[in-house]
């Protein structure tokens, strides 16, 4: 599977720049992956619920030492949390908030969720390709002063995750996806169909 240097290299590729070695070589693309690269493998995590990082367990309830009159029970999520696909029982009204579920639900409860996976080699090929392109959006600018193709990058971002949502739902992942209109108008604000051939990334 991918490393992380060798996704961060097929951005900078694409953006027409040399590849890096590391995250600590002493060059601008290097500083610029090395400031961007965690935020946006979260923010590619958060955009679908992929298979190889949904988890589900049950959470044990913590004493909530703040008082609050909307919700009855609170448990700690996991540290490495990125969103929350559902709660069960279903159907019970909850809220995330500082680390934690509010819920009516008593104990115990289980919850799925998307995780932060940090490790290269379990990412899909799905993730990759979306991710590398996610990468593009955020470098663009800073590394081509090309702002207005930032917007091109976002759509082809935009494309790569509706790919994933067709193919990494044949592998059965069983979690009902959950559109964030907001978002989707984020990822679909890009131009699709537009003429690559001239640009240095191709």
């Amino acid at each position: 599977m991918a490393s992380d240097v060798q996704i961060s290299n097929a951005a900078l590729m694409k953006l027409g720049h040399e590849p890096i070695v590391s995250f600590n070589d002493e060059s601008d693309q290097a500083r610029a992956v090395n400031a961007v690269y965690d935020i946006c493998r979260d923010d590619a995590l958060s955009a679908h619920d992929w298979n190889f990082a949904t988890k589900h367990v049950q959470l044990a309830e913590v004493v909530q030492t703040v008082a609050t009159d909307e919700y009855a029970h609170f448990y700690q999520l996991p540290s490495d949390y990125i969103r929350i696909l559902y709660v069960e029982p279903i159907g019970e009204k909850f809220a995330v908030r500082d680390g934690q579920i509010y819920t009516d639900a008593s104990s115990p409860i289980k919850v799925a969720y998307i995780a932060r996976v940090t490790d290269s080699g379990r990412f899909s090929a799905n993730f990759v390709g979306a991710f590398v392109y996610r990468l593009c959006a955020e470098l663009v600018t800073a590394l081509t002063a090309r702002d207005g193709y930032q917007r091109d990058f976002w759509g082809l971002y935009a494309g790569k995750i509706q790919e994933a949502k067709s193919t990494d739902g044949l592998e059965g992942s069983g979690v009902v996806e959950d559109d964030n209109p907001l978002g989707l108008a984020r990822l679909t604000s890009g131009s699709f169909g537009v003429d690559h051939s001239g640009w240095p990334w191709g």
